[in-house]
């Protein structure tokens, strides 16, 4: 027999650095590393997928030969397996299948005999002869236990399939031999040093929670994700079942009185659905078979499957979140949710609205692709798996190493990409927008003495007085491809271009790209429409310089914050992501954030609470600055400051007031006007003079990437616009005009008010 692993080593005893002065840190703290230690659990169960599902597909087999499943435990492991085996007969209406035996007898379930716990193995003598058919599954945390152990050897003495689950690895249970397969589960150190029943004990019954109903569906206990075979013994359950009846038969003739005595009147193991059988004729005859006349059981026959490929991009905004899903025929799946920024929010809530909007892009996604044409109708019944072959999420905050480390591992386990191979990518949203930068003809956007130069397509069109301005907007049906459209009307810029300097390429990144695959149109007198599939370039550059040239651009985001960076893109490399060169900006509220939402709200604030300090009568827009803040005068800064009063961010209520500053800078237009930028005699000079110093603080914070190592080349070199801001033609033109004041005009701007559409692509390329 192997020698007892030592205890000291066992990752179920070793010491949680977190949790170190629990015992003196306030309530709220200590509620707060508990609930920090719990998140660590669910990617750590992630990791176990592929043998859990093993486990699964061993077990169902034997039931179905009429064999049972038994668990076997001592102390919490014990309780959780008895648990777990006695939810099954209520939910399932199968008392014969689930079973547990926990050490010290069923007395051990109230109160503790830890002592049991080295007692060797007996099989209880009320349970039948252990037999082929059945399934022993050993539950211990240390993976040592001797009871557990002498268990499994029981049963594959007996010729049953022994199954273990332990909490650290490697485990004895492992190294003794005894287990077809052993999952190991490794939750790292308790908050309490050894006390297995927090982590280790949710782990467990999680992970006996994913076996038992795992089982139970693949023997058709559920129809979708309807329990067609509970047993309703209450008020609530047989309410259920009248749900559940009406859900899959919507119009059926039955009153729900009529289906309450149908459900009565079942007997046998089969709960009370034996009552319901000429009702399910009804149903599709592919999906629904009756067997079992004698005991009235309902059986669902298994649908087949069909799994997916597709990609999924995230735009994690500070105001809003946005989601794409995309196969490679172009149907796409969306969703929009609230703030996402993993700074600001901090990662626990950050990671929720993220999870949140990736369920809701995901059902849009299932029932876009339901629909597709050549697909089984919605009288057939069609089991869609979306598979995520590869996922970028760009979201503000994310740009730091320290965050993207921490939370990359997190998002894979959220999408159930754990293996190597699977593609996960997490960025700043800044390097999302870096996808959209593109050249029509040869430049040499980096400076000399760098062997790449820009000539890759893009969508172009006419140019304004700041240069060459293309629109990217990409307006998607939940069924058909994803699309961009460009539109913009001028002459080309006649500035000079500036010197070639000097500059480095990023040695640390992992990310180049390729252009995006998603459908694109251009508009402009030159050309015509054409998907941006199938390669182009204007007329003057040979398809052929278009392959394997280094385009150049830089990236401005003026939403609720603000950030610059600049990026390359090489068609060559592999993965086909935004190379990151420089960036500036992005220091977050308290230190930064010029030019944005937040920097134009808190000025306005600012020019109110100096009206008031002053004693002057407040200006129609002043007060509807502290309309928009939900308050009166006296109470301004409490409005802001206070998380009681409207949204729980000050930053984001500190913005919200931008919107004001715009209408009166701007009285006559809005985001999609087509007036000039000139503002209109009846603008409030207070108004848009705060819009103006924002533009140029604006303009300013793409400076830095003119100069010093890795510096580019404006008029040689793409400005991608994004963020709410941006789309507000009136302060877009207003930061360009800033810009050429400083002496710098891009050779082509791109406006992008559909960021994960334009993203996607990309993914679509690398990948599908």
């Amino acid at each position: 027999m192997t020698t007892p692993l030592n205890l000291e080593n066992l990752q179920t005893e070793s010491r949680n650095a977190s949790s170190d002065n629990i015992d003196v840190v306030s309530t709220l703290e200590l509620c707060r590393i508990i609930n920090a230690s719990d998140h660590e659990i669910t990617p750590s169960i992630t990791r176990c997928i592929p043998q859990i599902a093993q486990c699964i597909d061993m077990i169902v087999p034997r039931v179905r030969g009429g064999g049972r499943v038994i668990y076997v435990g001592a102390g919490t492991s014990g309780r959780l397996g008895v648990l777990d085996a006695s939810e099954i007969t209520p939910t399932f209406s199968s008392p014969d299948i689930f079973h547990a035996i926990i050490a010290g007898t069923d007395l051990a379930l109230r109160n503790a005999i830890e002592g049991a716990e080295d007692l060797p193995f007996e099989f209880p003598p009320s349970f039948a002869p252990l037999t082929s058919t059945d399934t022993l599954i050993g539950i211990a945390t240390s993976g040592r236990t001797p009871y557990v152990l002498s268990a499994l050897s029981y049963a594959r003495a007996h010729g049953a399939l022994a199954l273990g689950l332990a909490f650290v690895s490697p485990s004895e249970i492992r190294e003794r031999g005894d287990c077809e397969v052993v999952v190991e589960c490794v939750v790292g150190g308790e908050v309490l040093m050894g006390s297995t029943r927090m982590k280790a004990g949710s782990g467990t019954k999680m992970i006996l929670n994913m076996i038992s109903t795992g089982v139970m569906i693949r023997l058709g206990k559920t129809y979708g994700n309807l329990m067609i075979d509970l047993k309703p013994t209450n008020t609530k359950l047989l309410l259920r079942a009248v749900r559940i009846f009406r859900t899959i038969l919507p119009h059926s003739p039955f009153s729900n009185q009529e289906i309450e005595e149908l459900v009565g009147r079942g007997e046998g193991t089969g709960g009370g659905w034996g009552g319901l059988r000429g009702a399910w004729g009804d149903l599709p005859v592919n999906d629904v078979e009756v067997v079992g006349e004698e005991v009235g059981e309902v059986k669902v026959n298994e649908v087949e499957v069909e799994e997916e490929r597709v990609v999924l991009c995230v735009d994690a905004g500070g105001t809003k979140c946005s989601a794409i899903i995309q196969n490679k025929r172009g149907t796409v799946g969306r969703a929009v949710g609230g703030p996402c920024n993993f700074v600001t929010l901090g990662h626990e809530v950050a990671l929720t609205t993220l999870k949140s909007l990736i369920d809701q892009a995901v059902s849009s996604y299932t029932a876009a692709s339901a629909s597709d044409s050549g697909k089984p109708t919605a009288s057939k019944k069609r089991n869609v798996k979306v598979k995520v072959a590869a996922a970028w999420i760009g979201g503000a905050g994310l740009d730091r190493m320290d965050d993207v480390r921490s939370v990359k591992e997190r998002i894979a386990g959220l999408l159930g990409m754990v293996r190597e191979e699977d593609k996960v990518v997490v960025s700043s949203d800044a390097a999302l927008l870096g996808a959209a930068i593109s050249s029509s003809r040869v430049s040499t956007g980096m400076a000399s003495g760098t062997s790449a130069a820009a000539g890759v397509q893009t969508l172009t069109s006419p140019s304004t007085s700041t240069g060459t301005t293309v629109t990217i907007s990409s307006p998607v049906t939940s069924n058909s491809p994803t699309t961009a459209t460009s539109t913009a009307t001028s002459t080309p810029s006649t500035t000079p271009p500036q010197t070639p300097i000097s500059t480095g390429t990023s040695s640390s990144s992992s990310i180049t790209t390729t252009p995006s695959s998603e459908t694109s149109t251009s508009t402009s007198p030159e050309t015509t429409t054409s998907p941006a599939t199938s390669p182009q370039t204007s007329p003057e550059t040979p398809s052929s310089l278009t392959q394997d040239k280094t385009q150049i651009g830089a990236v401005l985001v003026l939403g609720t914050g603000s950030i610059a960076a600049s990026f390359s893109l090489s068609p060559l490399c592999s993965p086909p992501f935004p190379n990151p060169l420089k960036r500036t900006g992005g220091w977050g509220y308290l230190l930064g954030d010029e030019g944005s939402a937040y920097d134009i709200g808190r000025e306005a604030i600012r020019a109110l609470l100096t009206e008031r300090d002053n004693g002057r009568a407040l200006s129609v827009f002043m007060k509807s600055v502290v309309k928009c803040l939900g308050c009166d005068e006296v109470e301004v800064v409490s409005a802001v400051y206070d998380p009681a009063r409207g949204v729980g961010d000050p930053k984001l209520r500190v913005a919200s007031v931008c919107r004001v500053v715009f209408e009166f800078a701007f009285p006559s237009s809005s985001a999609s006007s087509s007036v000039s930028a000139s503002p209109s005699p009846s603008s409030y000079p207070v108004a848009l003079d705060i819009v103006q110093k924002a533009a140029k603080a604006a303009a300013r914070t793409l400076l830095p990437l003119f100069s010093g190592p890795r510096k580019i080349v404006p008029s040689e070199s793409t400005l991608v616009m994004g963020g709410a801001l941006c789309l507000m033609r009136e302060y877009r033109e207003m930061v360009l005009d800033a810009l050429k004041g400083e002496g710098y005009v891009f050779e082509r701007v791109v406006v992008v008010d559909d960021v994960p559409a334009g993203a996607v692509g990309v993914l679509v390329r690398w990948v599908l």
